[in-house]
């Protein structure tokens, strides 16, 4: 199951995702095991990188999450673990590029992946 914030996403026909909310029970059963909080809104952002094959790319995709140590998205690209990637992203009025290694890359039923990475570098333009 995949999870932006403490809700699963569903895929719909038009691979927009949408939130489902986690019924109160469910909800208190899940252990936050992160040690820094997180922006938990979904949010466009553009990546850079070279997927699995070895081909470069620049896409837009949507953000899950955020912390001052790692991030999750959605790609339509399958991606190796290490593997540098670079982000360009809004939050609010101001602008930041960030540059992360893939941690993980959980494949979803839609044929997006789920891409966790963990924040090296990160510049406020």
């Amino acid at each position: 199951m995949i999870y932006v914030g403490d809700s699963p996403v569903t895929n719909t026909l038009s691979d927009e995702f949408r939130i489902k909310p986690l019924d109160d029970e469910l909800a208190a059963e899940r252990i936050e095991r992160r040690a820094k909080p997180r922006v938990t809104e979904p949010f466009p952002v553009t990546v850079w990188g070279t997927d699995k094959t070895g081909r470069s790319f620049e896409t837009d995709c949507v953000m899950g999450n955020i912390s001052s140590r790692g991030a999750y998205l959605l790609l339509p690209y399958s991606m190796e673990l290490g593997a540098t990637m670079t982000l360009a992203l809004t939050f609010r009025s101001s602008k930041a590029l960030i540059s992360g290694n893939v941690v993980r890359d959980e494949p979803i039923v839609s044929g997006q992946h789920g891409i966790a990475l963990t924040i090296k570098e990160h510049h406020f333009i």
